[in-house]
């Protein structure tokens, strides 16, 4: 699944010392992270790109 290839990445990304800022994710999308029980804490998530 594509949020899961997202998660693995930000993950070995972080190993790296990089941040990942995800924004504009669908309510579909949103609901599927819960379902899925993902860890949520090494991705920070925005409602727009705009900080």
């Amino acid at each position: 699944m594509v949020i899961q290839c997202l998660f693995e990445t930000s993950a070995v990304l972080g190993l790296l010392g990089v941040r990942s800022i995800v924004t504009g994710i669908r309510p579909a999308i949103a609901q599927s992270v819960v379902q899925l029980g993902a860890d949520l804490s090494i991705i920070q998530i925005f409602g727009t790109f705009w900080l």
